[in-house]
């Protein structure tokens, strides 16, 4: 089954290298998870006026925080998507620190905002809000605060003393809750719905 999230989302290395994209990603702007897994997002994601585009500074300083795990504050960038359209763009940005391998990875959640008729930009209808807040077992829970640690299946098996094949099939029962595709886009719609707090 495909679950859609209503932001576009995608991730990054401390470097600024994407490592994920959605599918909402692909809608709002165009480019496939293939075209973009690997570059740098500020080629990705630029302005139409490069001067204008505060991605690549926002990142710069967002990277330098490496020690603190937050929600920075947003902020809109108006971008180009790949069939040459300017959109407005508001960006939230979460930092993920994986406490075993010391890695850090941002995360970046987007929206298109929307703009009265007469505005020089496409006009949006802002996106669709999840109706429901997930109703998780005590044991959903668990798995789901060690994901929010960074631990993989396995660690996660071990910790709670439960198969790793038990594990999977947890996490697969909160993604589906989550109506997610992956791990890493559980973490981020726990930590905004409150499930989890950095």
């Amino acid at each position: 089954m495909n679950y859609q999230t209503a932001d576009g989302m995608f991730a990054t290395n401390a470097q600024g290298k994407i490592l994920f994209w959605n599918e909402s990603a692909q809608e709002i702007l165009g480019y496939q998870s293939k075209e973009v897994i690997g570059k740098y997002c500020w080629d990705i994601i630029c302005s139409h006026d490069k001067g204008k585009n505060l991605l690549i500074i926002k990142h710069r300083n967002i990277s330098k925080n490496t020690s603190q795990s937050l929600l920075v504050e947003n902020f809109d960038n108006e971008v180009i998507t790949s069939t040459g359209r300017k959109i407005l763009i508001n960006f939230s940005v979460l930092l993920i620190s994986n406490k075993s391998t010391k890695k850090l990875t941002i995360v970046y959640l987007f929206r298109k905002m929307s703009h009265p008729l007469n505005s020089k930009y496409d006009v949006i209808s802002p996106p669709d809000k999840r109706n429901e807040i997930p109703s998780l077992t005590h044991r959903e829970n668990e798995v789901l605060f060690l994901m929010g640690q960074g631990l993989v299946t396995k660690e996660i098996a071990d910790r709670l003393a439960i198969s790793t094949e038990t594990t999977r099939k947890h996490i697969q029962k909160i993604l589906k809750k989550f109506k997610v595709h992956s791990k890493l886009e559980v973490v981020v719609y726990a930590l905004k719905l409150g499930f989890l707090s950095l």
